[in-house]
């Protein structure tokens, strides 16, 4: 049985689990480059017909948009090696 759901209730978990996941992939990414990640990497249409309005006209894409946060990684990322706790 398939059922049909929509609107914001059903995109805000899907596209905070592909933010988070982008995120997790590229921790360089501030939250306006992973909405335009998100927004540039999505379809507008699905087999030639335009995605509806109350999706927000784009579906995710998810695969394109690892894709795109793993090309904007930088070559090589300094981490703090030190394990100590700052003072508070």
């Amino acid at each position: 049985v398939l059922n049909y759901s929509g609107g914001t209730s059903m995109a805000t978990p899907q596209v905070t689990a592909a933010a988070c996941f982008i995120r997790s992939i590229n921790p360089g990414l501030n939250a306006s480059a992973i909405k335009n990640i998100l927004t540039e990497t999505g379809y507008q249409n699905i087999n030639g017909m335009a995605a509806p309005e109350e999706l927000g006209g784009r579906v995710l894409a998810v695969d394109e948009a690892v894709m795109r946060a793993i090309d904007e990684r930088p070559e090589r990322v300094e981490t703090n090696t030190d394990t100590t706790c700052p003072d508070v």
